[in-house]
């Protein structure tokens, strides 16, 4: 069964970024890196475009074997963004160290193709999304885009402790993660009705 918010705010789930990630190819690299990225730290889009060089650390320690990532940094704090750091998984690693190798200094990680560039906005990457979509032969579902696989990080991780799951994905709050991003499945479904204490 599905609650009211989960029909408003869709998921994008494995099958739809494999799909989508089959057809990266045949758009502005960027597109494919801006994709990983959304799927694989389960920030905002326009977070990830926020990012610079400088908030990339590729250092491994113990808590972070793939390096970190320093997420609004120097930015004032509001209801939406605070600096925090956060590990990194392989697959943002990776696509990172890729994307470092080929990408304009500009400081910024996505920037335009202006002379001089400039920081990229949130509409380039959505034009992208949706020809994307076409492309993978995906219909476009209303409430969709960059944010589902916000709400599909945060779903493929409600097994974990909701706190730490917040902080991970920059949530001021759990209770907005859980109302908003957080998702029932059926497997979870099945899983709690099958329990027994």
């Amino acid at each position: 069964m599905k609650y009211e918010h989960e029909y408003r705010r869709p998921v994008a789930n494995a099958e739809r970024f494999d799909k989508l990630m089959a057809k990266a190819n045949q758009l502005p690299a960027a597109f494919a890196v801006l994709l990983v990225l959304a799927r694989h730290t389960g920030h905002r889009l326009s977070a990830i475009l926020g990012l610079k060089w400088a908030d990339i650390d590729f250092t491994k320690t113990d808590v972070a074997p793939h390096g970190s990532i320093t997420w609004y940094a120097g930015l004032p704090i509001d209801n939406k963004k605070r600096e925090h750091v956060v590990p990194m998984n392989k697959a943002a690693h990776d696509v990172l160290k890729a994307w470092r190798g080929s990408a304009i200094k500009t400081g910024w990680l996505f920037v335009t193709n202006d002379r001089p560039p400039k920081q990229m906005g949130k509409d380039t990457p959505k034009r992208w999304l949706r020809k994307c979509e076409t492309l993978a032969e995906l219909d476009h579902v209303k409430g969709d885009g960059w944010h589902a696989f916000r709400r599909g990080w945060a779903t493929a991780r409600k097994h974990l402790p909701p706190k730490d799951v917040a902080a991970a994905g920059g949530w001021n709050d759990i209770e907005t993660m859980n109302r908003c991003y957080v998702h029932s499945t059926e497997e979870g479904i099945r899983d709690a009705a099958l329990h027994i204490a």
